[in-house]
C-alpha cells in the first residue's frame, strides 16, 4: 500500500512516479529540473527587486557596464540557485523513494 507521505510530489502535488525503472528516474528528473528552473527563476527576480531597490549597489562588479553587472550578478544567482534545489529536490525524493522501496519489501 503506498504511503503518501513518504513519496514525492511536485510542488503542485502531483504525485511522482516512485517506480525504480528508467523511465520513471526520467520522469521524475524532468520535475526535479522544471522545479529548479521555477525556483531559480524566481529567486533571480527576488534578486533584481532588491538590487532595484538598492539602487544596484550589491551587484557582481565584474564589468564597467552597470547594466552587464546586473545581468551577471541574476545570471549567477540563476544558475547557484538551480543547482542548489536541483540537488536538493534529488537526493531528498529519491531518498524517500528508496524508503518506500524499502518498506514495502
Amino acid at each position: 500500500m503506498k504511503n503518501s507521505i513518504f513519496l514525492p510530489k511536485s510542488i503542485f502535488g502531483k504525485n511522482l512516479p516512485c517506480d525504480m525503472t528508467k523511465k520513471a528516474k526520467k520522469i521524475r528528473i524532468k520535475y526535479y529540473i522544471i522545479e529548479s528552473i521555477f525556483f531559480g527563476v524566481l529567486i533571480s527576480v527576488i534578486d533584481i527587486v532588491v538590487l532595484i531597490i538598492k539602487k544596484l549597489i550589491d551587484t557582481i562588479t565584474i564589468f564597467k557596464s552597470n547594466i552587464l553587472n546586473v545581468i551577471f550578478t541574476c545570471l549567477t544567482t540563476f544558475i547557484l540557485s538551480f543547482l542548489i534545489s536541483y540537488i536538493f529536490n534529488y537526493v531528498l525524493s529519491e531518498r524517500k523513494i528508496k524508503k518506500y522501496h524499502n518498506l514495502i519489501q
